[in-house]
């Protein structure tokens, strides 16, 4: 996966009445990191994912660390999109490594107590899946 990727998402117009009666227009997308609507400013172009600004609105299966960092995504109107659902796998790649790292650092300490034993062995568990995907992707690490 280059490091240059940046996801190209169709960003669909909806108008929007600011308080003082004018009519402008958003562009809203469904974020190729973590599947939540995002609302961004016109014109079309590149923008920083905001999906780490708060973990209450992340899936459950999400931390906040593992939407962190990652790259722009470019804003495009749908009909100058060629292939988004690769950009949007590519995307969730990215997403995946991140967990992956995260799993990594936490399994690196070992549990005490049974019940943290019982986590640490489901994250083992999850952490192998992740690792024979992105295995399987050839994404590295």
């Amino acid at each position: 996966m280059p490091d240059t990727f940046h996801p190209r998402i169709a960003a669909h117009r909806v108008p929007y009445t600011e308080p003082n009666g004018r009519t402008t227009y958003e562009l809203v997308i469904e974020c190729p990191y973590c599947d939540r609507q995002h609302t961004h400013g016109e014109p079309y172009g590149f923008r920083v994912p905001h999906c780490d600004t708060s973990a209450r609105t992340l899936p459950e299966h999400l931390k906040l660390e593992d939407v962190t960092g990652l790259p722009q995504y470019e804003l495009c109107s749908p009909a100058d999109i060629a292939d988004e659902q690769a950009d949007r796998v590519t995307a969730k790649l990215l997403v995946l490594r991140n967990v992956r790292d995260r799993l990594r650092r936490e399994v690196a300490v070992e549990p005490y107590s049974a019940r943290a034993r019982r986590t640490h062995a489901a994250k083992v568990s999850r952490l192998g899946e992740i690792t024979k995907v992105l295995t399987a992707a050839g994404v590295a690490g």
